[in-house]
C-alpha cells in the first residue's frame, strides 16, 4: 500500500514553493521596471521538527526556488533565525548551491549552523592529512552530530575517500551505540552510496552529513554529490529510453544499469541491496533526489514525485533514517 507522498513530504508545504516562486517574480518584475534591481536577500525562520525523514525538503525547495527565481547575480541567505536544520534540508540546499551558477553567501550565522559547518559547505577532509581529519573528527564522538563533510570522489582517490568515511562511521558507532549486526549493515550501505558517487556523478567531491537522535533512537544520515544526476548518468550511457528525472529514479532503485557490464549491474543491484537492507530489514527510511524527481520508501509505502515549480538540483542526494538497535536483523541475509 502506497503513502500519500506529498502528504508525507511536505503536508501541503510544498504548495509555499509556488507563492515564493510568483514572489520573485513580481520583485523581478519591479526591479526591471525601476531599473533599481540589487542583490536579493532571504531570510526564514527554520527550527525544523525531525519526525519526518524528509522534514527539511519544503525548506529546502522554497529557498532554492527563491534563489532560482532570482534576477541577481548575488543572493544573500541570512541565517539568523535559523535555529536546527536536518540533514535533508542541508545536502539538498549546498547541492543545489554548488550547481546553480550564481553567488551565494551567508550571513548572520548562528553558532549551531557553524557548528556543522554549513556556510563552509563542509570540512574539505580531501585538503587535510589522514591523521588530521581523523583527530579532528574524534572530536565529535560524543555529540549527537556529525559536521558536514566534503571527501574526494575522483577514481583516484578512492583510498583516501575510503579512509575518511570509514573515520565517520567509527564516530557514529561511538555516538549511537550500534551493535555489530546493525554496524556491517550500515558500512555496506555507505559504501555502495559512496562507489556510486565516484562510479557515476563525475563530481569531484561528495558530501555526507549525520544527525543522532538519541531520545527517538535513530540517526539520520544523508550522503550527496553536485554531479551530473541519475539521469545525465543514464544520458552518457546512450540510453534514449529514460528520458525524465522520475524515469530515471526508477530504473536505478530497479537496478538498471547506466552499462552493460557485470561489474555497473552489480553496482545498480547494489543499491536495491541497500534499500532493502534498510527499510525491510532494519525498519528504516530511505529517499533518494535527483535533478527534479524525489523517491521515498519506508515499511508503511512509498512514491516518486516531481518537484513543483520546475525546480532542479543538479546533484544527487541519497538520505537514510537507521534506527538504533534491531537485534534480529542481519545484512547476510540481503546479500546477493
Amino acid at each position: 500500500m502506497y503513502i500519500n507522498i506529498f502528504e508525507y513530504i511536505c503536508s501541503n508545504e510544498l504548495c509555499y514553493t509556488f507563492v515564493y516562486s510568483i514572489a520573485a517574480l513580481v520583485a523581478a518584475f519591479i526591479c526591471h521596471w525601476s531599473g533599481t534591481c540589487c542583490d536579493m536577500k532571504i531570510k526564514e525562520k527554520i527550527n525544523m521538527n525531525h519526525a519526518k525523514l524528509s522534514a527539511g525538503l519544503s525548506a529546502a525547495f522554497r529557498i532554492c526556488a527563491r534563489v532560482a527565481d532570482s534576477p541577481d547575480k548575488v543572493d544573500e541567505i541570512d541565517l539568523s533565525d535559523v535555529e536546527f536544520v536536518t540533514p535533508t534540508f542541508a545536502l539538498p540546499f549546498l547541492v543545489f548551491a554548488d550547481g546553480h551558477g550564481k553567488d551565494i553567501y551567508m550571513s548572520n550565522v548562528s553558532s549551531y549552523m557553524r557548528s556543522i559547518h554549513f556556510e563552509s559547505r563542509g570540512v574539505d577532509s580531501g585538503a587535510m592529512e589522514l591523521t588530521e581529519f581523523s583527530a579532528f573528527i574524534e572530536r565529535y564522538s560524543q555529540k549527537r552530530f556529525v559536521p558536514i563533510v566534503r571527501f574526494p570522489a575522483q577514481k583516484t582517490r578512492i583510498s583516501d575517500r575510503d579512509c575518511i568515511l570509514s573515520a565517520v562511521e567509527n564516530i557514529l558507532v561511538k555516538q549511537t551505540g550500534w551493535k555489530s549486526n546493525v554496524t556491517h549493515g550500515i558500512k555496506y550501505m555507505l559504501s555502495e552510496m559512496a562507489d556510486n558517487i565516484s562510479e557515476h556523478s563525475r563530481s569531484e567531491y561528495g558530501y555526507i552529513f549525520a544527525q543522532c537522535y538519541p531520545t527517538y533512537g535513530y540517526a539520520d544520515i544523508c550522503l550527496g554529490d553536485a554531479g551530473i544526476t541519475i539521469l545525465g548518468s543514464y544520458q552518457l550511457a546512450n540510453n534514449k529510453e529514460i528520458k525524465t528525472d522520475i524515469e530515471a529514479l526508477k530504473a536505478a532503485n530497479k537496478g538498471i544499469s547506466t552499462k552493460n557490464l557485470p561489474e555497473s549491474v552489480n553496482r545498480g543491484y547494489g543499491l536495491i541491496t541497500s534499500r532493502e537492507m534498510l527499510v525491510r530489514g532494519l525498519g528504516g527510511q530511505y529517499l533518494m533526489l535527483s535533478g527534479g524527481a524525489v523517491y521515498v520508501d519506508t515499511p508503511n509505502g512509498g512514491g516518486y514525485i516531481e518537484i513543483p515549480g520546475g525546480l532542479r538540483f543538479k546533484g544527487t542526494v541519497i538520505a537514510l533514517r537507521l534506527p538504533y538497535h534491531n537485534d534480529n536483523f542481519s545484512y547476510l541475509d540481503y546479500l546477493e
